[in-house]
């Protein structure tokens, strides 16, 4: 239900579902939640949330760490900022 609303046509939900998934992480929600930090460069709020997102994901699911070496430069620093 939260993956679809990270890719709602307006940012404030996509950034309320990815606060709400860095609440409550689930594993599988790990490649939208990169999906969603690559296409939220320029706006802070979106992705910051994202980064929450990604941060709860790695930190409950340690394994995906070595998924973020083949991610966009974007998700590499938000996972930067997750360490």
């Amino acid at each position: 239900e939260h993956v679809k609303l990270l890719q709602h046509s307006n940012d404030q939900v996509k950034a309320q579902a990815a606060q709400c998934l860095a609440a409550h992480p689930i594993e599988t929600v790990y490649p939208s939640v990169c999906e969603l930090l690559g296409k939220a460069e320029k706006d802070p709020w979106l992705r910051h949330a994202a980064t929450m997102a990604l941060t709860s994901l790695v930190k409950k699911y340690p394994d995906l760490w070595k998924n973020l070496a083949t991610e966009s430069a974007t998700v590499r620093l938000a996972g930067v900022v997750a360490a």
